[in-house]
């Protein structure tokens, strides 16, 4: 009646090219690489930086419990997380696109029965503890990020024919 998962990952990236400049940010973010002037223009040096949205560690964690019932189907509780660790953003390094350790989990509850077309109607909540984590950036003039959905409180019915 109990399901649980484990998943990680370990990713070691970095940049290997002692004259590789790329053009930084426009808007005025703080990068933290050496930088160069060339034509006028400032590039930032990143030999050993990450490789961009590759954070070193990933984890996630899921729980599904299920109590049968005498006249068929299931209730079911789910649970799942995930973390992500520090992640830089761009080629370059800087302040504002690094992001520190992220978090996210779930809850869902219902009832399920494989032998109705596998009818499930459920409660859920995704991102349970309202976190803002950013999930990606655009390098234009502006400090501009993306970030993940806010709490989602909902129902969900499916079933398959």
């Amino acid at each position: 009646s109990l399901l649980v998962t484990l998943g990680s990952s370990w990713n070691d990236t970095e940049i290997q090219d002692p004259g590789l400049a790329v053009a930084i940010c426009g808007s005025g973010c703080t990068v933290t690489d050496p930088t160069i002037v060339v034509g006028g223009r400032t590039l930032a040096l990143i030999d050993g930086n990450p490789f961009p949205n590759a954070p070193e560690i990933i984890a996630d964690f899921t729980a599904r419990y299920a109590f049968p019932l005498p006249g068929g189907g299931e209730i079911f509780a789910f649970t799942d997380w995930a973390y992500q660790g520090a992640t830089n953003l761009f080629l370059y390094e800087s302040i504002e696109f690094q992001t520190d350790d992220q978090f996210e989990g779930g809850l869902k509850i219902g009832y399920y029965n494989p032998e109705m077309h596998g009818l499930e109607a459920a409660l859920f909540v995704r991102n349970i503890t309202d976190e803002d984590n950013i999930k990606g950036g655009i390098d234009f003039n502006n400090n501009t990020a993306f970030v993940n959905d806010p709490r989602v409180i909902g129902v969900s019915l499916r079933a398959s024919y």
